[in-house]
Parts: C-alpha cells; sequence; structure tokens
C-alpha cells in the first residue's frame, strides 16, 4: 500500500466515524464549483481589471484588485451585479461530487461560495435545508434533522452584501461576529473537511487566519481536521517552486490541525468520495418489493414473515432500514423494525437501546399527486428512487408483484429500484421464493 492509499484510507476510516457519530461538519470552497463550470474569480473579475488598467492574470491579490475597482468607482454597483450574474446562471448543474455529499448524513455545512449549487442539489434529493449568511439570520440554524449551509462570504442574490473587496474582509470580524464564534464552537466538538481549495486560494488564507485567530494562535485547535488538495502538476510553470510552496503551505496546515490528503489529480476526489460514502453507508440496507391484495393466503403469509423478520434482524443488529413502503410491504417493514428494536442483537453485535427513529427511513411515494403526464410522473419516481438508494449499500428484494387490469405482473418500479442499486454498486439480495420481480432479478 502507497502512502497516500494509506493516508486515504485512514481519512476514510476517521472521517467516516464522525459522520456516523453526528460530529463532522464540510467546508466547501470553490474548487467544487468549478467543476459546473463557474470558473472563480479571474474570470469573473477580468473585465473590472481591464476597466482600471491592470491585468488579470499578472494579480495574486484578487481581494485587493476588486477594492482598487471600487475605489476607482466610488462605488459597487456593478460589481455586485456582476456577481449576481455570474453566480445565479441556472444553467449550471451541480456536479457528482454535490450529490454524493448530499448522501452523507451532515447536516452542517460552510462555504465561501456565493453560487447556488448546493441548495440546487439539496433542492434535487429534497432535502430540508435553512441558508445562514450573517449575523442577522442566525438564529435560524440548528434544527432539528436540517441542513444548515452557512454562506460566510454571502450569496449571490444579496450582491451588496457579499464580501468580496478587501474592505469586506477588514470588516468580516464586526459584521460576522456571531457566525465567526458559532464557526470556533463547531470546530470545537466537530471534525471538518475542507473542499476544493487549493494551497494559493485567496480565500483559505483568509480562512485559516480566522481559524487562527479564533484559537488564539498556533495548535491550539482541539479536533482534527482535513483538508484534501491536489499536487502541483509538472506540466506547470515553476513546478518545483510550487511544489516546494505546497510542503510549507501543507505543514502549515498542521498547525490548525488540518491533516491533507494530496491526490495526483483533483479529479480524484470524485473517487474519495465515494469511498467515503460506502464506508458511511454500509450499514444502510435499502428494502424494496410490493405485493398486491388478493393473492393466495400461502403467499401472502410467505411475503409477511419474511419482511417482518428481516427488518426485525436488521435493527436488533444495528443495521438501518431505507424504503419507498411498497404495497404491504412497507407495512410489514415497518412492524418487523418496531420488534426489532426490542429484540437481543446476535453474537458478535453490541447491544444498544433502539428508537426506531434512529432506524428507520420511510420514503412514501406521492401516488395521489396529479402529474402533466405519465412521462412526468416517471421522471419523479426515478429521481426519488435515486434519491433513497444512494443512501444504502444493500438492496433486498421482497416479492415485487403489482395488479394492471386485473392481472398480477413483476412491478416495474420494483425492477427499476434493482437498476439503480447495481448501478451505484450496492449488493443485491434479491429472496427469489417470494416471487415476483424477486425472482426475476435471481
Amino acid at each position: 500500500m502507497t502512502s497516500k492509499e494509506r493516508d486515504i484510507e485512514n481519512f476514510i476510516d476517521e472521517y467516516a466515524k464522525k459522520i456516523i457519530e453526528g460530529k463532522a461538519s464540510v467546508f466547501i470552497g470553490s474548487g467544487i464549483s468549478r467543476g459546473a463550470g463557474l470558473l472563480g474569480w479571474q474570470h469573473l473579475l477580468e473585465g473590472f481589471a481591464k476597466e482600471i488598467g491592470l491585468d488579470v492574470k499578472k494579480e495574486t491579490d484578487l481581494i485587493s484588485l476588486a477594492q482598487y475597482y471600487v475605489n476607482n468607482k466610488a462605488t459597487r454597483d456593478k460589481l455586485s451585479e456582476k456577481i449576481r450574474e455570474f453566480f445565479t446562471d441556472t444553467t449550471k448543474s451541480p456536479t457528482e461530487n454535490h450529490h454524493v455529499l448530499a448522501a452523507l448524513p451532515i447536516t452542517n455545512y460552510w462555504t465561501t461560495n456565493y453560487d447556488k449549487l448546493l441548495e440546487r442539489t439539496f433542492d434535487y434529493h429534497h432535502i430540508k435545508y435553512v441558508s445562514v449568511i450573517d449575523d442577522a439570520n442566525i438564529k435560524w440554524s440548528n434544527r432539528a434533522r436540517e441542513i444548515t449551509l452557512h454562506k460566510i462570504h454571502g450569496d449571490a442574490e444579496s450582491p451588496d452584501n457579499c464580501v468580496i473587496t478587501k474592505e469586506d474582509y477588514d470588516r468580516f470580524s464586526q459584521t460576522h461576529e456571531m457566525l465567526l464564534a458559532k464557526l470556533k464552537a463547531e470546530m470545537s466538538y466537530n471534525t471538518f473537511l475542507f473542499l476544493g481549495y487549493s494551497f494559493s486560494d485567496t480565500d483559505i488564507q483568509h480562512i485559516l487566519s480566522r481559524i487562527r485567530a479564533v484559537f488564539g494562535g498556533k495548535a491550539k485547535s482541539p479536533k482534527t481536521h482535513y483538508c484534501i488538495l491536489a499536487k502541483c502538476q509538472e506540466s506547470e510553470e515553476d513546478h518545483e517552486y510550487k511544489n516546494t510552496k505546497q510542503s510549507h503551505h501543507i505543514a502549515d496546515l498542521r498547525t490548525f490541525g488540518i491533516q491533507t490528503i494530496l491526490l495526483d489529480d483533483y479529479s480524484e476526489i470524485t473517487t474519495v468520495l465515494r469511498l467515503l460514502r460506502n464506508k458511511v453507508c454500509l450499514q444502510n440496507v435499502f428494502i424494496t418489493g410490493s405485493y398486491p391484495h388478493g393473492l393466495e393466503i400461502n403467499e401472502v403469509e410467505i411475503n409477511h414473515r419474511t419482511a417482518t423478520t428481516i427488518a426485525a434482524a436488521l435493527i436488533a443488529n444495528n443495521f438501518n432500514i431505507y424504503t419507498g413502503y411498497g404495497m404491504n410491504v412497507g407495512v410489514d417493514i415497518v412492524q418487523g423494525a418496531h420488534d426489532g428494536c426490542t429484540l437481543p442483537a446476535a453474537p458478535g453485535y453490541e447491544k444498544t437501546i433502539k428508537w426506531l427513529n434512529d432506524h428507520l427511513f420511510i420514503y412514501p411515494f406521492p401516488y395521489n399527486k396529479k402529474w402533466k403526464d405519465d412521462a412526468e410522473r416517471k421522471q419523479h419516481y426515478t429521481k426519488w428512487r435515486e434519491g433513497i438508494i444512494e443512501k444504502s449499500q444493500v438492496t433486498i428484494v421482497i416479492s415485487g408483484k403489482k395488479v394492471v387490469n386485473g392481472e398480477v405482473v413483476v412491478a416495474d418500479g420494483v425492477l427499476e429500484e434493482v437498476s439503480i442499486s447495481r448501478k451505484q454498486g450496492n449488493l443485491i439480495i434479491p429472496l427469489a421464493f417470494t416471487g415476483g420481480a424477486a425472482e426475476q432479478i435471481w
């Protein structure tokens, strides 16, 4: 095993544990948005630099560049309008990295990005969230089971309040005093993962300065945090110099308690996030299936006992169940899960007191909703299924039948859920003796 592979494995083991314990946060930078086609500050400020006789490609301090422009024009109106236009572009869609992050049970997100990609991701997956952009609306954070998105540099829909100029940064500790206090507290009890920052990123330099300030100096953060960076490419100009500087930057990160995972290329971050999701979701089982009324009594009894017994055993042994609440099978799963909360664990599994809401997650389909047409319904159902299944690593199939025009047939929805599961890499367990889709898949 190479040192890189060992670092990735150690990071996944440790950070996955924190996520499962509910003690993890994510801090997202512009690198995550670049994958969606948002090119960053250089592109944003290029035209403004020309207006005041400067070349953005020759500038390393873009915060001062923004300040020079505002000083020169005595207004930030055009800059604010450009921020709104640039970062609310609806043609930009969330990347796979956004979707994988949304599958993780993390409720605290922090970002310096102005864009709406995280919000669009949460909306796509029907995840409830609240955005906190300054001290005035911090009171809306920390609602139970709801994601809090801290946009500490502002939001593109309120561009006048976005932190972009040197003056904005200088006043940040006064204008965002409560938000910084919350960051300090959270870094004391949660483990952070920094994503989308490069070692030369202007934002990360200021963020780290604030972290150092709130903890009162070096090595005062009581937690170990993580940062994923990409190595300097050999094709880059001054590669050797940049590589040396990056080494110093990584050493400096350690003074904040931040351990660095160094990738050969930033595109590898998707693979790392997938592995992290797999680790976190290892105890999560998706149960799909259905059976209609009117079957032979013996078949109904087999399906009922199978679903209730499996659900009870999973809960008793500390697994989590995700389900779309298929016909009849859904009721059986709830009954079995309820029973499982009081059953003793199997040998080798830890016995703990269990609460049903902590282990059973039900996502019933909106069957009575009026759709524009069948195509719209199918599209919505597919998105719904993907959102449930992405939180699991195992798929169990029980029966899978429905009635069409008075005839009992294989349930196509169950087949689609298995197809999504297989594409994701889930272990598929079709219980053929229950018939229907399960037998066909077997």
